[in-house]
């Protein structure tokens, strides 16, 4: 037991210095943000790297394990500034409050925390917060606040204090979660904030996610519009033509779920295995690079490509043969997103080797989670306004 926990600590301190990653915005224009996700180095993250900082001012989004992204917002007056996850499947935000004791709770431990007896504008609300995540749970108390992100500030905005989270909570870089779920409660999630505030153009956001994953820049996330340059292109008699946007209606649910209508492996021309065959529910998730789906057929594609099991529900493949992987086609109607080896499966270089872990984890579900594996391939558009999601190749 004690071995295996030194080998889990050790992968998990090589994947972080190996896949710290950071981010700037820029603003488009008065009233759109577009949020650029770079990969960091280990000298950036402490500070210590120089360089020019973005005239209209950025925030920073991270890729920490391959597991998790993050950003920066800063709340109350004077502003706090604390590291959050952004999450399709999550409609609150939270964040660690000062009255999250390290000594009682280890889960706080290493972790920024909000304290709002330091913030001139915030307000109780009064109200207690619990909920049951099945293998852990949340606690802690609403309170009233002004956030900002990037250029934006949302006054007198409804978020919640955590009090108490697992000790898991401590190899976390996150100290909070700013869901970008749909809205399906009286609770107004941040972007529906900002919408009815008048502070984005319109009321959509739009994420996408670049392929190249040894550069800094990783992708964008844009508040109020479409970035068209970001998706596939073709010319036509010398003229640029954008492949068009699949709008897929989305149920009245608190994350963005789409119908997919099956997932192929293709072993050769005469050969292919097909997963989610008579359809299946499909939802995006922004927060994580992973793919999990029904452990069935999970276990399938892992059976397929010789995969085997590795640490915390993951498993990996001979870096050898990444490159010569089956293809996996995601059909949804008419478009169809493909990921080859290279990009479903993460190669982690170290002092003594080379480690290779696949993106699809297993889970107690009927439903496929799409992320970051998945967005890299999909530009994808969260229309708040008319309950909608868009999808389209990604450039």
């Amino acid at each position: 037991m004690a071995s295996k926990s030194f080998t889990l600590l050790t992968v998990i301190v090589l994947i972080n210095i190996f896949n710290c990653f950071a981010e700037e915005n820029y603003v488009e224009d008065d009233q759109t943000m577009k949020i650029d996700l770079y990969q960091r180095s280990p000298t950036e993250e402490n500070g210590s790297v120089s360089g020019s900082k973005d005239p209209n001012g950025s925030i920073s989004i991270l890729d920490y394990m391959n597991q998790e992204f993050y950003g920066k917002i800063s709340i109350g007056r004077p502003g706090q500034t604390l590291n959050v996850v952004f999450d399709t499947t999550w409609i609150y935000t939270w964040v660690l409050s000062s009255k999250c004791s390290s000594i009682y709770n280890i889960g706080c431990y290493f972790h920024n925390k909000y304290n709002h007896d330091k913030s001139s504008d915030y307000k109780p609300d009064g109200r207690k917060f619990f909920v049951n995540l099945g293998i852990y749970n949340l606690t802690g108390f609403y309170s009233y606040d002004n956030i900002s992100v990037s250029q934006y500030n949302v006054s007198n905005f409804s978020f919640i204090e955590i009090t108490e989270v697992p000790k898991s909570f401590i190899i976390n870089k996150a100290d909070g979660v700013v869901g970008l779920g749909q809205k399906a409660s009286n609770y107004d999630p941040l972007f529906y904030a900002l919408s009815r505030q008048g502070k984005v153009r319109n009321s959509l956001f739009s994420i996408y996610f670049n392929r190249n994953y040894g550069s800094y820049k990783r992708g964008s996330i844009m508040l109020g519009y479409i970035d068209r340059n970001l998706t596939r292109s073709r010319k036509i008699n010398g003229t640029k033509v954008y492949d068009e946007i699949l709008y897929l209606p989305a149920p009245g649910l608190s994350y963005w779920q789409l119908h997919m209508d099956q997932i192929v492996m293709v072993h050769n021309s005469t050969r292919n295995s097909t997963f989610c065959a008579k359809g299946c529910n499909a939802v995006l998730y922004s927060s994580s690079s992973t793919i999990t789906g029904p452990a069935k057929e999970v276990a399938q594609i892992h059976k397929f490509i010789n995969a085997e099991k590795f640490l915390m529900d993951r498993y990996s493949v001979d870096c050898k043969k990444v490159d010569s992987l089956p293809a996996i086609h995601f059909r949804v109607r008419n478009k169809t997103f493909t990921l080859t080896g290279p990009k479903y499966v993460t190669k982690i270089s170290y002092k003594f080797g080379t480690l290779c872990l696949t993106a699809f984890q297993e889970a107690d579900t009927s439903t496929w989670f799409l992320g970051g594996a998945f967005l890299s391939e999909a530009y994808t558009i969260y229309d708040v306004a008319q309950r909608r999601i868009g999808l389209v190749n990604a450039a």
